[in-house]
């Protein structure tokens, strides 16, 4: 799937599931020639754990000489009137986010 010259960008939140995958996709990229590079939203709804997992997913990715990207939402944003969850306007900004 993945071609020589292709860039890559995998969203990490820090757990097990998505660092498991950078190292993966990181073990390929040189052999497979691409481009990878790291997004992690940060969503702000938990607190001093969600910054850790910001710092954490910084960290793996200068570990792994591999760029990264940091979007924070402002939870604040959201209108507790609207229709939709608060998880679910997060997702919907996470998905923007990657849209760009």
């Amino acid at each position: 799937m993945i071609k020589p010259g292709d860039r890559v960008t995998a969203s990490v939140s820090g757990g097990p599931d998505s660092v498991g995958m950078v190292h993966i996709l990181n073990s390929f990229r040189y052999e497979t020639d691409f481009k990878l590079g790291l997004c992690h939203v940060h969503h702000g709804l938990r607190g001093k754990e969600a910054d850790e997992d910001a710092d954490f997913v910084i960290d793996l990715a200068k570990r792994l000489s591999i760029p990264v990207t940091i979007k924070k939402i402002d939870p604040a944003e959201y209108d507790s009137r609207s229709k939709q969850s608060l998880q679910e306007f997060a997702r919907e900004l996470r998905y923007a986010f990657f849209l760009t």
